[in-house]
């Protein structure tokens, strides 16, 4: 257990539990890695959290190895997200002007080079 159930610790629950942090949130979409969960909110905002181990959690081990709660990405506060999509180590996310973001790990061909819609 790695924290990618955010409720801010390693355990395990056998059944379900709001996660907290994400309260008040419009959550429109949610997608999981192996160890790690991505949501996309109404306002096109993207929540990460549990391993970023492989750097899925997108802010680059800042955070350390494992973040128990959902972090804000920054890094798309001005790339609006309309859609997320986990690999076992990897991101995909699709902005809302065409833009293919991706991360992680790239280890057997995972992780495409970023694209526009249309091409490179």
């Amino acid at each position: 257990m790695v924290g990618q159930l955010g409720h801010g610790d390693q355990a395990s629950y056998r059944q379900p539990r709001r996660v907290e942090r994400l309260q008040g949130k419009a959550i429109r979409q949610v997608s999981c890695g192996a160890d790690f969960t991505a949501c996309i909110t109404d306002e096109d905002q993207m929540y990460m959290f549990g391993s970023d181990y492989y750097g899925c959690i997108g802010v680059e081990n800042e955070l350390g190895m494992e973040v128990l709660e959902p972090v804000l990405l920054d890094f798309f506060q001005e790339r609006p997200v309309r859609q997320v999509s986990c690999g076992d180590n990897h991101v995909v996310a699709l902005t809302r002007s065409g833009d293919i973001y991706s991360w992680g790990c790239g280890e057997h061909g995972d992780v495409v080079v970023v694209m526009r819609r249309g091409g490179l």
